[in-house]
């Protein structure tokens, strides 16, 4: 099995991920470092990430969990930062599955199934990812035409999302946002664009996942079944 492979199915990380500790000299296997992406791991060769021996586990975990703000998602955080994943319990090592930035609040995945997680994330699979954003400026139906029809916040990178004004109240103009992938603050960037701030943003479903009976820095474990069901 590729060395890739082989931690994403130990929980460490997605497969792409897990080739960022492997080049950063942070992956040993029998003592030496590792930085070839093609190696094969062996049956009984031992493979330490950061000096801790890992391996694949007999069954993996899948978690659904309910972020409140201020918490990070990343597994190393040098700052010491509050992280979702302080938020459950379990043995297992759990990373999640994308992020949500740090004032971000709502339905997170969390597993060590680094196959199941690196399968989910993939563009092929156009999976939902549904939003509330709150905002004090309007956008203009010019400007919402052009975000469903796609908008580019760099030179190399375009982006599109189905976009939605649901509500005004207290202040706030309530927008639903659906997008099929998840990329870098991708919500907060597109309205910026046109000189909007986000002041608030709520993801409350993922592929088939919602939050429906799970409160604000609680989670849920749900079984293999449950989780695929974010893949229709």
């Amino acid at each position: 099995m590729r060395i890739n492979k082989f931690l994403a199915h130990c929980g460490i990380d997605s497969r792409r991920k897990c080739e960022s500790y492997i080049l950063a000299s942070r992956v040993t296997v029998n003592g030496k470092v590792i930085k070839d992406l093609s190696f094969i791991v062996n049956e009984n060769d031992i493979v330490e990430v950061d000096d801790n021996r890992v391996s694949i586990p007999n069954n993996y975990e899948y978690h659904i969990l309910h972020k409140p703000k201020g918490y990070i998602c990343t597994s190393r955080d040098e700052l010491g930062r509050k992280n979702v994943i302080e938020l459950i319990k379990s043995s297992h090592r759990l990373y999640t599955v994308g992020r949500l930035d740090k004032d971000t609040t709502g339905l997170l995945v969390l597993t060590d199934d680094g196959n199941f997680a690196n399968n989910i994330l993939h563009p092929r699979y156009k999976i939902e990812r549904k939003y509330y954003a709150y905002t004090k400026d309007k956008l203009s139906v010019d400007d919402i035409i052009k975000i469903k029809k796609g908008i580019y916040l760099s030179r190399a990178e375009k982006v599109k999302a189905d976009i939605k004004h649901m509500d005004y109240a207290k202040g706030k103009h309530k927008w639903r946002i659906i997008l099929k992938e998840g990329k870098n603050r991708e919500i907060r960037r597109i309205f910026l664009r046109f000189n909007i701030k986000v002041y608030n943003l709520h993801r409350y479903a993922f592929g088939g996942l919602t939050l429906k009976g799970i409160d604000k820095g609680k989670s849920k474990k749900i079984d293999y079944k449950v989780a695929k069901s974010i893949i229709r």
